[in-house]
């Protein structure tokens, strides 16, 4: 399992296609400009959907690491 995205990376990867559709002939690094202006143009309350979208997958994932490395623990025990 991969390591999970924060608010900005979930941010972009929502608005990514349409500014594509938008801006088609912008390079990657224009693009990301954009977003990156956005992102910090945003109200904390409009952030916020991103931030608990980020903190869900957070805990997810901790719980899948502290799975795992239970499993881990108890195959080396055997």
């Amino acid at each position: 399992m991969k390591r999970p995205p924060n608010a900005y990376i979930l941010y972009r990867k929502h608005h990514y296609k349409q500014l594509m559709k938008d801006y088609p002939d912008l390079s990657f690094s224009e693009r990301s400009k954009i977003l990156t202006t956005q992102w910090k143009k945003l109200s904390e309350d409009n952030k916020t959907k991103y931030y608990n979208e980020s903190y869900i997958l957070k805990e997810k994932y901790e719980m899948y690491l502290k799975e795992h490395n239970n499993k881990k623990l108890s195959k080396e025990s055997i």
